[in-house]
């Protein structure tokens, strides 16, 4: 966002990868490290990386943290224009069996999930992965969260950042000021009124975000968007079938279940990515004389038999996506 955001997001996808690696391989050589001091056995082994111990899922998730601080504050050392635009970011990282989903700003990761009953109806590994002799609708469920206006919490956090959450009908007086955005995540709804809350300084009218976090944008970081991202791990399991990480113009006017939806009807991601641009950009297109920003990333997931899931992990992914939901104001366009 802003008149040097492509810039932003650039330095973000060369930097943010280089700054978990180095975070993951710190903390698992400080683990190896640990080991060997401990061990009775004083020979000095080779140096093999490999062998060093896989990291539990609180560090993981506090060295994707670190990293995305060491990511923003390089970014406004090295892109100095960076004072009224920067970037959202969100990344998936695999670690010994898990999936570690990382979010600053309103794009999001959905995942298409198949429940027991169906998946193991089938397993000939030669099959195709979304689809096998039983038709089964996948599940949708957003694995991140979207950080705008549109959540109580983030609007609570903005305000006492001295930051003020008001619609662009709101600043220029064609709207009464009130707060009754509601509480609720976008992915099962659409914005149909297209006049978001947007996160303003106290007395100036700017940088009018429509998202609550973000990678560099100095000035929108002193009343609130931060980098701080939002982090949420699960187990893999053989029911997780494909992961869709895209930007917010691909959500604008898409569901989750509608973009699963078009994955289930594809042969393979590249399809589904394809798919998924045209019928964003066609929706679009219906409604203004451009399209945002449309980034999609589509992983169709295989997985062997026995990277399985206990049931309480489960039901802890259903958790984190069973959030309250309550409907906005909206109006016909």
């Amino acid at each position: 966002h802003g008149p040097y955001g492509h810039k932003c997001s650039n330095f973000a996808k060369e930097q943010l990868p280089r700054s978990i690696s180095k975070y993951i391989q710190q903390e698992r050589a400080q683990l190896h490290k640990e080991l060997q001091s401990s061990s009775s056995d004083n020979t000095h082994a080779l140096f093999n990386p490999r062998s060093w111990p896989m990291l539990t899922e609180d560090i993981l998730q506090r060295s994707c943290s670190n990293a995305h601080h060491e990511c923003n504050d390089l970014m406004k050392e090295k892109e100095p224009l960076s004072t009224l635009s920067g970037t959202t970011s969100i990344s998936i990282l695999f670690h010994n069996n898990l999936l570690t989903v990382c979010n600053v700003g309103d794009s999001r990761v959905v995942l298409g999930y198949k429940d027991d009953a169906t998946s193991r109806k089938s397993s000939k590994p030669t099959e195709k992965i979304l689809n096998d002799s039983v038709a089964t609708k996948l599940v949708a469920i957003p694995l991140s969260r979207d950080q705008t206006g549109w959540r109580e919490d983030e609007r609570e956090r903005v305000k006492k950042c001295g930051g003020r959450i008001m619609t662009i009908d709101q600043i220029e007086g064609r709207e009464t000021v009130h707060e009754d955005f509601g509480d609720f995540d976008l992915g099962d709804f659409i914005d149909v009124a297209r006049d978001p809350p947007r996160v303003w300084l106290k007395d100036e009218d700017k940088p009018g975000c429509a998202f609550t976090r973000s990678l560099g944008d100095s000035i929108g970081e002193k009343v609130g968007v931060i980098a701080d991202p939002e982090v949420f791990t699960k187990e893999l399991t053989v029911e997780d079938k494909v992961l869709i990480i895209a930007s917010d113009g691909v959500f604008e006017f898409l569901t989750n279940e509608k973009i699963i939806e078009l994955c289930e009807k594809s042969d393979d991601p590249f399809e589904a990515c394809k798919k998924i641009v045209n019928e964003s950009c066609n929706e679009w297109l219906k409604h203004e004389d451009r399209t945002d920003d449309i980034t999609v990333i589509v992983l169709f997931l295989n997985h062997s038999p026995e990277n399985s899931q206990t049931s309480e992990s489960k039901e802890n992914i259903f958790n984190f996506a069973n959030v309250k939901k309550k409907a906005p104001r909206t109006k016909r366009i």
